[in-house]
């Protein structure tokens, strides 16, 4: 793909299969720099014709492009969790390698008056794969928990055991693998970075100083922690070591 071609996509106003809006203007304007350039490369080694921003046909949009992990640029922020919350997280990673439950768990985990994530809000698992936020409980959480600091949006990545779905990954692996993208599950995706950068923007929104960032945790135990008020950034990168322990 072409540079052009990639500057229309981030530019695209709607999706030309289904005709909605599309916040990809916003999601390129706010990003610095460094973290458009990522995407950038990413998306050179795919053609133009896959997305549906350009291509009524295709079956992708650019917020399912993957984002590999070894490609963010490191923070020092280690992840702070309670004993429930992580208790939380050990018992959802044989769920997201088996199959049938091996689905997008979605939660909210929250801090308050500084404190360590210690709160935590199940959302409603999708029917699919696939995970969605209640954004109008976040929203309503922000704007009137006076004690909130902390706030991170997490969900899963679940390992494909029965049939593959139909990713940007399987259809074009050799392409993607170029630029360090792994097997589905193990990578963030720009619907990730849309996600948090929404959050980040619900607090601007509601004049908070509230630390907002997003967990993901990968068939394979890793735990990331990722934000994107300043760029995207690998806040910290954890993983369940064969003792189910957290792990640095």
């Amino acid at each position: 793909m072409t540079i052009e071609q990639i500057a229309d996509i981030m530019e695209a106003p709607k999706n030309l299969k289904t005709g909605e809006n599309m916040p990809n203007r916003y999601l390129f304007h706010t990003l610095n720099l460094d973290s458009v350039d990522l995407i950038a490369r990413v998306m050179e080694v795919l053609p133009a014709k896959a997305f549906q921003e350009l291509n009524a046909d295709a079956d992708f949009e650019i917020i399912n492009v993957p984002l590999p992990i070894s490609s963010l640029p490191k923070g020092e922020v280690e992840v702070k969790l309670s004993e429930e919350i992580e208790g939380e997280i050990k018992n959802l990673l044989p769920l997201i390698n088996a199959d049938g439950t091996n689905k997008e768990y979605p939660y909210v985990f929250m801090g308050e008056n500084g404190d360590i994530l210690s709160k935590m809000h199940k959302m409603e698992v999708g029917e699919d794969e696939s995970c969605a936020y209640d954004w109008d409980w976040i929203e309503n959480e922000i704007a009137t928990n006076e004690n909130l600091t902390d706030i991170a949006l997490f969900h899963t990545h679940p390992k494909e055991i029965s049939t593959p779905h139909k990713t940007l990954y399987n259809k074009y692996p050799m392409e993607l693998k170029k630029v360090g993208v792994e097997a589905d599950g193990l990578n963030l995706s720009v619907s990730d970075i849309y996600a948090n950068m929404y959050l980040d923007y619900l607090a601007l929104k509601y004049c908070r100083e509230v630390k907002t960032h997003s967990l993901v945790l990968m068939h394979n135990g890793k735990l990331i922690d990722f934000s994107t008020s300043d760029g995207i950034k690998l806040e910290s990168e954890t993983i369940l070591n064969k003792e189910n322990e957290l792990e640095i």
